[in-house]
């Protein structure tokens, strides 16, 4: 029921106040409906303070839950408004009299909704949460108000909304809205505040222990900021208005898009700060604040990044950010450098004339530093990943020439024709290592490097690489001019992971190949032919990035035995040729450049040494050393059509040692160390297994 009183009655239902006056009210206003303002409160008398919640209340004209008229006077609210609807103005409360204050209260969820058959009342509606002409206090004291989920629905056109101010006629007083967060507490708006052309008042104010946050516009307003934390999510929520004073305080903005802000009047003697401001340097713009008026300023204004969202057509660009008013009171407390989705620019701000300055040369001889480096995915997975990978597999491609050819000749000839082992002289020497070499076997190989690698005309790159090669060697079978052959298959899984300039980038792949290894006397050759895909990630700045690679190759090794007290020493020289095909498909990567990648092509010369020891229980050391030069290993690599370094690895050294044994006359096992220095630099272990076909 409802209660109707010139004095004030109060009823469960629903309040209405016709210039009576009425004490305290508190309670649950839970689902009234009303036909006219105020479903739960109307009020055009005196009422003191409201302790109550406002759930689900719905009126057919003014304020869903709260109509306060003209001659309305409401002491303070505290309470949670959630889910209310009115068909006018004000989905929670509709105030054209006085209120003391809102405090610690929260509103949710609540609409203002222009439906067709109430029309007639107004063309428009405002105010999703509140509606008001006159001063407002809202203060969160020790506390937290939120308004969240409001909205004005006018004819199906949806605004998130919490508080309109209307000013009313030209003669009347600019409506103030005043927020105010102390004691620790905390204002937040998830919702915009609106108000008609002719303006208002909204201030800002409490203390350093508190925070008023806005992750919604602002529009239409005078903003003044006193003494509290006010922290904006983007610069353009504050944007549309008429002026800003930030006459104490800190005003804290996350983000500032390219344009400029301009007010009636712009005055700092608090502080900005600023984390973020968008640079667009093809249009010679970025995010600032600008006026008709400038008032006097002795505040500081802190910079703290830029973000570049276009490159600029010249090495070095400028770019107003501060009038001269107001130049010298700006800071810029950020990185030395900034990053376009390709380049990388110098930055820095001159006081002076207020304008930031964007050089795109960073003074390096390495070209490389110039660039974003997530831009540098390709050329540095495809050589520091994919052709490294192919690298490895020729190392270990030879298996049978390096098991083979680390015998006496003597052992070699004599377990062709006999398959057991062979006497020289009076002083024989047993070989219980590879006395089935030349029966068909199976091996595994498995590998591990822990590098880095300073590319030429690139980063220097901290990579890891490992896999595993199994393979199937025929027997030794005679041909034609004196030659023996081994054939033998194999395939192998190869991954790498590299790590530069915070980006990580990882590759998986498989591989497929085949050798041929001829001897005769103390010489040997072997080539290989292999070809394989890997699966690239990448993980930059921008999100995460994949990529597919091809990858060929042939390789031939060629060496010749050097033998001293009868095999007991043998020196190995050597000499490895290969040619590389690496192919990087093209792709978009997270910050929408393409990538366009013409297939490596590269030759590796490398020649080398071994010194292999044969002892009389079988062990085999060995010491070995080798020279790498890389040549014609440059691919040419665009982002947008912008040529990137041509990277390549510079020349090396490898040197480390090695053993092998025969196990039970029926497996041999192996194992490697080997250091690189110079264009490639750490470690490369690998170990392995081969066991015997046959009796």
């Amino acid at each position: 029921m409802e209660a109707y009183s010139e004095d004030g009655i109060k009823s469960n239902d629903r309040i209405y106040n016709r210039g009576g006056d009425i004490g305290d009210v508190t309670g649950i206003f839970n689902s009234n409906t009303s036909a006219e303002g105020g479903a739960a409160i109307y009020n055009t008398g005196k009422i003191g303070n409201i302790t109550a919640d406002f759930i689900n209340n719905e009126a057919q004209a003014r304020g869903g839950a709260i109509a306060n008229g003209s001659a309305g006077v409401i002491g303070n609210i505290t309470g949670d408004f959630i889910g209310n609807i009115s068909s006018a103005d004000g989905g929670a409360i509709s105030n054209e009299g006085a209120i003391s204050a809102i405090i610690n209260s929260n509103f949710i969820n609540n609409t203002v909704k222009n439906v067709d058959e109430y029309e007639f009342l107004q063309d428009d509606v405002y105010g999703g949460a509140i509606y008001t002409k006159k001063d407002l206090n809202i203060i969160a004291d020790n506390g937290v108000s939120i308004f969240s989920g409001n909205k004005v629905d006018d004819d199906g056109v949806i605004v998130q909304n919490a508080i309109y101010a209307d000013r009313g006629g030209i003669f009347s007083k600019e409506p103030v809205i005043t927020l105010e967060a102390k004691n620790y507490g905390q204002i937040i708006f998830d919702d915009q505040i609106d108000g008609n052309a002719k303006g208002y008042q909204l201030h800002l104010k409490g203390d350093k222990t508190s925070e008023i946050s806005f992750n919604n516009s602002i529009k239409n307003a005078h903003i003044t900021l006193e003494e509290t934390n006010v922290n904006v999510r983007d610069g353009v929520y504050i944007s549309d208005n008429k002026s800003l004073d930030v006459k104490s305080g800190i005003l804290n903005i996350a983000n500032m898009n390219s344009t400029a802000i301009n007010y009636e009047k712009f005055t700092v003697n608090g502080s900005i700060n600023i984390n973020s401001v968008d640079v667009d340097l093809a249009n010679n713009s970025m995010g600032h604040f600008s006026a008709d008026e400038y008032g006097e300023s002795n505040g500081n204004i802190d910079v703290k990044g830029v973000n570049l969202i276009s490159d600029s057509h010249d090495s070095a660009t400028k770019v107003l950010f501060a009038d001269s008013s107001y130049a010298d009171t700006v800071t810029y407390s950020g990185a030395s450098h900034a990053y376009s989705t390709i380049y990388k620019y110098n930055v820095g701000y001159n006081p002076d004339d207020g304008f930031f300055t964007f050089v795109r040369s960073s003074g390096s001889m390495n070209p490389s530093d110039n660039f974003n480096p997530s831009v540098l995915t390709t050329p540095v997975s495809a050589q520091s990943g994919a052709y490294s990978t192919q690298m490895q597999t020729f190392n270990y491609a030879f298996q049978h020439a390096d098991n083979f050819m680390s015998l006496p000749i003597f052992e070699r000839i004599a377990l062709k024709e006999s398959g057991r082992y062979a006497m020289t002289g009076s002083a024989g020497i047993y070989s219980p290592l590879l006395t089935r070499i030349e029966n068909a076997g199976y091996w595994v190989k498995p590998y591990v490097s822990f590098e880095n690698i300073p590319l030429r005309n690139g980063p220097k790159v901290n990579t890891i690489a490992y896999g595993s090669l199994i393979g199937f060697d025929s027997s030794i079978k005679p041909v034609k001019y004196g030659f023996d052959r081994v054939l033998t298959g194999y395939i192998g899984y190869n991954g790498a992971s590299q790590n530069y300039s915070g980006v990580d980038t990882y590759q998986n792949g498989g591989l497929l190949g085949g050798t041929v290894t001829l001897y005769r006397g103390n010489f040997f050759n072997a080539i290989t032919l292999s070809a394989g895909a890997s699966l690239g990630e990448s993980h930059t700045m921008y999100g995460k990035d994949n990529f597919t690679m091809l990858l060929a190759g042939i390789g031939n090794k060629l060496g010749y035995n050097f033998e001293f007290k009868d095999g007991k020493y043998i020196i190995q020289p050597s000499m490895l040729m290969s040619y590389t095909f690496v192919n990087t498909f093209d792709y978009t990567n997270s910050a929408g450049v393409h990538i366009d990648s013409d297939p490596l092509h590269a030759i590796q010369l490398t020649p080398g040494v071994k010194f292999i020891m044969n002892t009389k229980n079988g062990w085999q050391p060995y010491v070995g050393i080798n020279m790498v030069w890389n040549i014609l290993n440059k691919n040419k690599v665009t982002a947008n059509n912008v040529r990137l370094p041509e990277m390549s690895i510079k020349p090396y050294v490898q040197y480390g040692l090695g053993v092998q044994k025969r196990i039970k006359d029926k497996f041999l096992a192996f194992g490697q160390a080997m250091v690189s220095n110079g264009g490639r630099n750490g470690v490369s272990l690998s170990f392995g297994i081969r066991w015997f076909i046959g009796k």
